[in-house]
C-alpha cells in the first residue's frame, strides 16, 4: 500500500471521527507510519482540526527518549515536519506540516511575519501559530483518551512504553485535545484489508 493511498484513506476515515468515550489500544488506531526500532512503542496524534484533520504515527525505540526525540525521529523519516523554538523555554512547536502526496514539503511566506506561512503544495497540511492565528498544544494521555497538559515541555517528557503523545492545533486559541484518527463505522474492514499489503511488506 503506497503512502499516498494511506494518507487518503486516513484522510477519509479521519472525517468521521469523534473522541471515544472507552480507553483505546494501539491497536484501535489507524496509524499513517511506524517508525523506529526497539522494545518501547508510543503513538503521537497530530491534529490540525479544521486545517487538515488528525493522523497518527507510531514510535519504536530502546534506551531513552523524550517527546522532541520522537518528534525529530518521526519528521525525519516521514511527511511530517514541524518549526520549534530551537530549544528555549519548555520547547515551542510554532508550526506542524504534512506532505500528503510525497512530494515534497516547502512554505511560502516570512517566517516573522505574524504566523502567515501557507504549504507550497495546497495539496499538504500545515497550521502554524503562537502570536495571532493560535497555538500547537501538546498533550500526553495514558489511553488515548484522558488527554491532558503534562507537567513539562516535549524536550523534557521522557517518554514510556505505551505512552500517547499528542498535538492539537488550536485555531483563534481555542484549545482542544486532539482526535484520535479510528476508523469510522463501516470502514474498518476497508482499512484492515489495505493495510494487509503494508504489513506483509515491512516483515520481509
Amino acid at each position: 500500500m503506497t503512502r499516498n493511498a494511506r494518507f487518503a484513506l486516513t484522510a477519509a476515515a479521519a472525517a468521521a471521527l469523534a473522541h471515544p468515550a472507552a480507553a483505546l489500544d494501539f491497536d484501535d488506531v489507524i496509524v499513517t507510519d511506524w517508525v523506529g526500532q526497539g522494545q518501547n512503542t508510543a503513538l503521537l496524534i497530530i491534529d490540525w482540526n479544521q486545517a487538515g484533520g488528525a493522523y497518527a504515527f507510531g514510535y519504536r525505540w530502546d534506551g531513552t527518549r523524550t517527546g522532541y526525540d520522537m518528534l525529530t525521529d518521526i519528521a525525519a523519516n516521514t511527511g511530517l515536519a514541524f518549526y520549534d523554538d530551537g530549544g528555549g523555554g519548555f520547547g515551542t512547536v510554532y508550526g506542524l506540516g504534512l506532505d500528503t502526496n510525497n512530494d515534497g514539503f516547502s512554505l511560502l511566506g516570512n517566517p516573522s511575519a505574524d504566523d502567515a506561512r501557507t504549504p507550497a503544495d495546497p495539496d499538504d497540511i500545515y497550521a502554524e501559530g503562537w502570536f495571532t492565528a493560535g497555538y500547537w498544544g501538546y498533550y500526553d494521555a495514558p489511553n488515548g483518551t484522558d488527554w491532558a497538559y503534562p507537567g513539562n515541555g516535549f524536550r523534557d517528557i521522557t517518554l514510556t512504553d505505551g505512552t500517547w503523545q499528542g498535538w492539537s492545533w488550536a485555531q483563534d486559541f481555542n484549545a482542544a485535545p486532539p482526535t484520535v484518527p479510528v476508523p469510522a463505522p463501516g470502514v474498518g474492514a476497508l482499512i484492515a484489508a489495505a493495510a494487509l499489503p503494508l504489513a506483509r511488506r515491512k516483515r520481509r
